[in-house]
């Protein structure tokens, strides 16, 4: 296929090409009857210059509130909360010498999707591997965002491609699943590189990031596996761009192949984390509360869970429309703040233009795929993220929280669509209206009105969710400590960020507290109700068996919670509550020891267990 220097179509050079081809004609009414030109180096400037132009505007709107995050990512003290269950356990690559004998870091490390660990053992070979969680997001977010870019010149021009970028950036959604380098933030990407491949018609490439994908985070590997599948097999000759003559044989031999290679990718995790017990299951909420309303996760991640209609509104809701306050999202200058207050959601005059924008977005997505095979393999997106729900549902949780298969594809969709869809309507309404310009004009305005309306300039913070003030020097002091100390105390708050920040072993903490396999949970238990016993104890006897049976060599303990009992979630509050009301009526052997702690700090006293002796 060639393309003439100033016009998208290209002219059909090869009978494989000429259905595509035409159904982008019939979209933009343009002649394929152009001859084709050659570059020549006035239009090679005129591209340069053009991008130009695009990445100064980009990175003066954006920039900024790029270059604020950056620093916060600097910071050590500044992170995202779900390092501290899946960063620290692989600080052991760097430093053999840590975390032996852990619980709770073999776990997190078992189960890790196997490419994601491969590749922080690598980075560990030089450095430490926290850093990597700091760069990955921006090195990630230049592939998503380019994949972005040219599956929207695809599907439209570079103006609209600039909208679909520009969407991206103004979200708060994209930037908040990448900070931290978990996992999660191979979603969005891997989404989008396979949302190019529909496109550009690369079905080998699509293959390769479902593998991918099986080997960062499941999720998506799913995702693109089921797009892979009905790419091959459903979709009729004439849509299957690069694969029209493909035997039946060759179609199901790269869709077994690729089936074969990501399963190989994720049964080690899946076997490693089967030592650990079943999974629970709903219906065994009432043996396990833990894992329902009032357990450990949001009520988003429990049954009975939403439809998929409620999971995808509430995600474009996300993905476009910036949440505005003093620490988040920074509006545009006297344009967000008068149309909204700081809840995102809230604000009639909000939510009637996110309505408007969808809807067009709905109806010139619609356009584009009648005229458009490529856009008809992009909803194939749309299609797989259904199926995942609907098979994630049925066989809850054994695929993990159906909400994940929605997760990442919508956004990117929304992103996608809605410029292009602006194109396509625009350039229906441009030619009933013979306004040469209009359809430019059209998606300029309606992604202007999108970005300044709903989004923001960037948020500095974003997924930075954890604060640690520098004045705190219990951190300090606790990594100061023998490398095999373990850490007990209250699982919720101070003690989270230990395994991070002072990278000792703990007892237990809100962060690693997973709820997923029966041992695991039975596990979390034991030691829950002998820290609690320890905790509010009336004499020895308890932190003995705590240094003794579970090798705790430190208790950190918060004086406020002699006072008022702190929070938990079930079973434990109910049990937290009957300790403390227990210990009112004898002498908290705690407080008995406070002269001997090894440090002090606020409210808060480290007790080294082997030196409490009776009084």
């Amino acid at each position: 296929m060639v393309a003439t220097e100033d016009d998208p179509i290209r002219i059909p050079q090869a009978q494989d090409d000429t259905i595509e081809t035409y159904g982008r004609a019939a979209m933009t009414h343009t002649t394929l009857a152009r001859p084709a030109t050659f570059p020549d180096s006035r239009s090679r400037r005129s591209r340069i210059l053009g991008l130009a132009i695009i990445l100064v505007s980009l990175a003066g709107l954006f920039g900024p509130s790029l270059i604020a995050h950056a620093k916060h990512a600097a910071d050590p003290m500044w992170f995202n909360d779900d390092c501290r269950a899946y960063i620290w356990p692989m600080l052991r690559y760097h430093d053999p010498s840590l975390f032996h004998n852990d619980y709770l870091a073999q776990f997190f490390l078992d189960a890790m999707p196997i490419g994601y660990k491969l590749l922080y053992w690598t980075w560990s070979r030089v450095a430490d591997t926290r850093s990597l969680s700091k760069v990955l997001p921006y090195l990630l977010l230049p592939v998503f965002l380019a994949s972005v870019w040219i599956t929207v010149c695809r599907l439209a021009n570079t103006v609209a491609a600039w909208a679909a970028v520009a969407l991206c950036l103004s979200s708060t959604y994209f930037l908040w699943r990448l900070t931290g380098g978990l996992p999660r933030a191979f979603g969005a990407v891997i989404i989008g590189v396979a949302a190019m491949s529909l496109t550009l018609g690369r079905p080998i490439l699509l293959a390769a990031v479902t593998c991918l994908g099986a080997a960062l985070y499941p999720v998506v590997g799913l995702v693109s596996g089921i797009v892979l599948a009905a790419y091959l097999l459903l979709f009729p000759a004439v849509d299957r761009k690069g694969t029209e003559h493909w035997s039946v044989r060759r179609r199901l031999l790269v869709v077994g192949i690729t089936a074969i290679l990501s399963a190989g990718l994720v049964l080690p995790t899946l076997l490693r984390t089967h030592t650990y017990g079943s999974l629970i299951r709903p219906g065994e909420i009432s043996t396990y509360p833990e894992a329902g309303p009032g357990g450990r996760y949001e009520p988003k991640d429990l049954p009975p869970y939403k439809g998929f209609g409620a999971e995808a509104w509430n995600l474009i809701r996300q993905t476009l429309v910036a949440k505005i306050g003093p620490l988040e999202a920074r509006p545009w200058p006297y344009v967000t703040g008068w149309m909204r207050g700081q809840d995102y959601a809230a604000g009639p005059a909000v939510q009637t233009l996110l309505i408007a924008t969808v809807c067009l977005g709905i109806i010139g997505s619609a356009m584009l795929a009648f005229g458009d095979p490529a856009a008809r393999r992009l909803l194939l997106l749309l299609f797989a993220a259904l199926i995942g729900h609907v098979i994630a549902l049925a066989v809850a949780p054994a695929l993990y929280v159906p909400a994940r298969y929605a997760d990442y594809p919508i956004p990117v969709l929304a992103v996608i669509l809605i410029p292009a869809g602006a194109w396509a309507l625009g350039g229906f309404l441009a030619r009933r209206l013979r306004w040469p310009c209009g359809q430019t004009v059209f998606v300029v305005t309606i992604c202007l009105v999108c970005l300044l309306g709903l989004g923001s300039r960037g948020h500095p913070t974003n997924g930075f969710s954890v604060q640690i003030p520098k004045k705190d020097t219990i951190y300090p002091f606790l990594a100061s400590l023998p490398g095999d100390a373990m850490i007990a105390g209250w699982p919720y708050g101070l003690l989270d960020s230990v395994p991070y920040l002072s990278k000792r072993r703990t007892l237990m903490t809100y962060e690693t507290h997973a709820v997923l396999h029966e041992k695991f949970v039975m596990e979390m238990r034991r030691r829950m109700t002998a820290l609690l016993a320890a905790y509010y104890a009336t004499d020895l006897t308890p932190l003995n068996q705590l240094r003794d049976q579970f090798g705790v060599t430190h208790l950190v303990v918060n004086l406020n919670y002699y006072e008022v009992p702190p929070w938990y979630f079930k079973p434990f509050a109910r049990n937290t509550l009957e300790a403390f009301r227990a210990s009112r009526s004898g002498g908290i052997e705690v407080k008995r020891h406070l002269e001997q702690a090894i440090h002090r700090e606020g409210d808060f006293a480290v007790l080294d267990l082997h030196l409490l002796k009776e009084p």
